[in-house]
């Protein structure tokens, strides 16, 4: 493999995890409803949905269900936001590429490394007779040898002419994100239909840069400043949301909750199977192709049951800590002072666009977040420090399971 490809896997490695962390924190903020900014947009959507399901009886005591654990004087790890030069490299190359003029190759023209393909395939594993799911596309954009591809499978379009349709075969690596696929083999039938070669790539100086910014930055020095303050920030806010997570995570699995109302519960399955189809349909994945990949291997039945739990904690939790919970006149007020948020110009435009109760719902969840983050221990760790942390609980985690699960 050239010095080119073995790059462009690297680069193609961080951006699947850094779309895998992106999803999971997307699906996270639907199960943990209002305790992220970005919930306004959610809650909007919920309420201009038509309601034309009963979900059930919406009248229960959540006390019931829920018995809450500690949730105060919680310790959380939190990653120190940082920046590497790799990182700002990386920037680099994407802001170089979109200077990169390109030659249109010609039917017959042999396709090589690093151009720019429009290809259809088709794949089917070993053993089977019809296609898998999401192993198909058509007029698929794709930069041959960028590593975005499973092991093989560029390997396999280099010399294949404009035009061309072939077989090939590869094996999907043991530590596939999908456990279905992993360590299988299967054949793809290719079809080139276009493709396009760089025939100029600037080069990253000062010229380039007052260019791509249309003057706003003249220096290379200057603009990676730039550069590397805008990451920084992506950074924080990453941290931040990481830190939110595993906070509400260990308030939830301190609580013990036996049971659910059937209101909350088919109202959820809906909700997130919703929510997660959209997502899903991005990849071209199923509901449970799409969990399997992003979501640690969790099925949609436990996914759901996980975010029954969380519901129901956040309810008692609202309940139980004075001060969370709101009065209308209290609410009102907050919306009014609040109104360049929701966009609107009026107290009673906002209750029209996002309804009362997913505004109290935003509301108080923003006021509970506020208060586990104060009374939470927080520690800070690097990234690398973080990982090693988080691994440990999580072993220790399971193997507590399985100490418990012998025991019965």
């Amino acid at each position: 493999m050239s010095n080119y490809a073995k790059r462009k896997q690297v680069e193609a490695e961080a951006r699947k995890k850094e779309i895998k962390r992106t999803t999971i924190i997307a699906i996270i903020a639907v199960a943990v409803v209002a305790l992220f900014v970005g919930i306004l947009i959610f809650l909007r959507h919920e309420a201009n949905k038509p309601v034309t399901k009963n979900y059930g009886d919406p009248n229960y005591n959540v006390f019931d269900y829920v018995t809450l654990g500690d949730y105060e004087g919680i310790e959380v790890y939190k990653v120190i936001p940082e920046v590497t030069d790799e990182q700002v490299q990386s920037k680099i190359d994407a802001i170089i590429k979109e200077g990169i003029e390109y030659t249109d190759l010609a039917e017959g023209d042999e396709v090589a490394e690093g151009d720019e393909a429009v290809i259809d395939f088709v794949g089917v594993l070993e053993g089977e007779e019809e296609p898998f799911e999401g192993g198909s596309a058509t007029d698929q954009s794709h930069t041959l040898g960028d590593g975005s591809m499973i092991p093989g499978f560029d390997e396999g379009i280099y010399g294949m002419k404009i035009g061309e349709t072939k077989d090939i075969n590869v094996t999907f690596p043991e530590d596939y994100g999908n456990p279905d696929y992993a360590g299988k083999n299967a054949t793809f039938t290719i079809v080139v239909k276009s493709a396009k070669r760089v025939s100029f790539t600037p080069e990253w100086n000062d010229e380039y840069v007052n260019k791509y910014t249309k003057g706003e930055y003249t220096t290379v020095a200057d603009y990676e400043a730039k550069i590397r303050a805008d990451l920084l920030e992506t950074a924080t806010s990453s941290s931040e949301q990481q830190f939110q997570q595993d906070l509400w995570a260990k308030v939830v699995a301190n609580a013990k909750v036996d049971g659910y109302p059937n209101y909350v519960f088919n109202k959820q399955y809906d909700e997130c199977y919703s929510q997660i189809q959209q997502y899903a349909s991005m990849f071209n994945l199923t509901v449970d192709d799409y969990l399997k990949t992003f979501g640690g291997g969790i099925d949609f039945p436990t996914y759901v049951m996980n975010q029954v739990n969380a519901q129901l904690v956040r309810e008692a939790l609202i309940k139980t800590i004075p001060g969370i919970e709101m009065t209308a006149d209290e609410l009102k007020e907050a919306v009014k002072a609040d109104l360049d948020t929701f966009n609107v110009a009026t107290y009673e435009e906002a209750i029209a666009n996002y309804t009362e109760a997913n505004l109290r719902s935003y509301y108080e969840s923003k006021k509970l977040q506020d208060y586990l983050q104060s009374k939470a221990v927080v520690k800070e760790v690097t990234s690398e420090e973080y990982e090693k942390l988080n691994k440990a609980e999580n072993e220790d985690a399971d193997a507590e399971g399985d100490n418990g699960s012998d025991e019965e």
